[in-house]
């Protein structure tokens, strides 16, 4: 008996948790969509991830709902030709519900060569994934 109630406790206590769902984009990034948390909490999980990952916010606009990093240098992803890459994120959340959010950005990716010259990543998406997964919203 003691087991079923603590099953029920534990089923109850997951059907409260916030849940995150990541999803395409038509560009060909993904977005996430957060669930059974307010928008404010959202924003403010979102800002302190940010802070948490050492990445600088260089604007934000609570009202509006958005969030521009300022620079942040990082490794590349494998196969790259690139010794660094600098990656600057606009990120857009959007209150669907309300208790339902979606994120969804606009990264800028340069790849910095050995002799520190930049050129703009084509297609930054992979970078705005690797970004996406480092956040943990949830």
């Amino acid at each position: 008996m003691r087991g079923l109630i603590l099953a029920v406790v534990l089923v109850s206590l997951l059907a409260m948790a916030p849940t995150c769902q990541q999803s395409p984009r038509e560009e060909g990034g993904s977005q996430v969509m957060v669930s059974d948390l307010s928008c404010r909490q959202v924003w403010d999980m979102v800002q302190r991830e940010l802070k948490r990952l050492e990445i600088p916010v260089a604007a934000a606009n609570p009202e509006e709902g958005w969030i521009e990093t300022g620079p942040v240098y990082r490794d590349p992803l494998p196969g790259s030709p690139y010794a660094r890459v600098e990656e600057q994120y606009r990120l857009e959340l959007a209150c669907r519900e309300p208790l339902t959010t979606r994120i969804s950005g606009r990264p800028q990716v340069r790849g910095i060569k050995a002799d520190q010259s930049r050129v703009i990543l084509e297609d930054p998406w992979p970078y705005w994934e690797r970004f996406l997964k480092n956040l943990k919203i949830r």
